[in-house]
């Protein structure tokens, strides 16, 4: 079954008894996310409401993930290595290695594996840092706050 992107934008669901949590943002802030993971794409979707004003775009797989990449400019990218079609590290390397609208986006490559481990399985790999599975809020903050001068 192939999943098409679900673009979800969360400024209008945050409520008052959240708003004193959220990290302001200034204009549009657009996240691509792609894990092939329901869960954990709805749990960080969720996560990154933190980010007053954010818009999520979605892929279900490596394939979508790179044809929304190829397509529009996003502020920050968040990939997830282990997934169908292509993996998370060929999506980062073929969006590095060519022109296109997110060459230069920070890139979050999340994993469950160690750094140590990702550089023995896939070697040196763009991406700006890493997130390990599970996902906490406090880490998905920090990195994406010095990703992005959010925060």
């Amino acid at each position: 079954m192939k999943h098409q992107p679900i673009p979800t934008s969360f400024e209008a669901g945050i409520t008052a008894s959240n708003e004193d949590s959220c990290v302001s943002v200034q204009h549009a802030f657009v996240v691509m996310l792609a894990d092939d993971d329901d869960i954990n794409r709805d749990v960080i979707s969720k996560m990154l409401q933190i980010f007053k004003g954010v818009e999520i775009v979605t892929a279900a797989d490596g394939p979508s993930a790179l044809q929304l990449c190829l397509a529009r400019r996003f502020d920050l990218l968040i990939v997830d290595l282990k997934m169908p079609g292509i993996t998370g590290d060929k999506v980062i390397r073929h969006l590095r290695a060519t022109r296109n609208p997110n060459s230069q986006t920070p890139v979050i490559l999340c994993s469950a594996f160690t750094e140590s481990e990702l550089n023995r399985i896939i070697g040196s790999c763009p991406y700006d840092n890493l997130l390990s599975k599970p996902v906490a809020m406090a880490e998905l903050r920090r990195v994406v706050s010095a990703l992005t001068d959010r925060g």
